[in-house]
Order: structure tokens, then sequence, then C-alpha cells
């Protein structure tokens, strides 16, 4: 933005909590499956994104009022912001 403000950030790593309005971005090769006696244990899979943020923050600035109506809009807008930033994805490596 012309001020220097920046309107949100990737980064490859968690999120602080629900007031961190950055997008954690992560690469993933393990996935959770049921075994045989019923508990969950993490299986090798395709990698794939594990992509974590508050669509509100990054739309509206914040998560406290006036947030999205159309939520099958929101989310196409979101993967659509995620999908034009092609190149920080091919800075991550898998874990």
């Amino acid at each position: 933005m012309a001020t220097g403000e920046e309107k949100y950030v990737l980064f490859a790593g968690e999120l602080l909590g629900s007031w961190d309005s950055r997008i954690s971005v992560i690469p993933k090769d393990e996935h959770y499956v049921i075994d045989k006696n019923g508990r969950p244990v993490k299986e090798k899979c395709e990698p794939f994104l594990e992509i974590e943020a508050s669509v509100h923050k990054i739309f509206c600035g914040h998560n406290v009022y006036g947030g999205p109506t159309d939520f099958r809009q929101v989310c196409r807008d979101f993967v659509a912001l995620v999908e034009g930033k092609r190149d920080f994805y091919r800075t991550l490596t898998l874990p």
C-alpha cells in the first residue's frame, strides 16, 4: 500500500492466536487416518499446503463486526488471493 501498511503477510509457520492477522502456509506430507483400533495415526501422503487465516481480518482489517455475509464468495475470494501468491510457495520446503 502507498502508506507502507501491510494488508496481510504470508509466512510459513503456526499462527500465534486469534489476534494474529497473518496467513499461515505450511507444506505437509502427512495426514491423520484412523487405525484398526480407532485411534488417529499419522500417515505419509501426497504433499499439500495447509493454509490458515482469518478471512474477516484479511478483507475487513479486523474481526470485530460487519464481517462477510456471503461465506461461499469470501472463500472464493480467499482462494483467488492465495493462488495469486504462487512465487511465495516455491520458497517452501517440507519439514
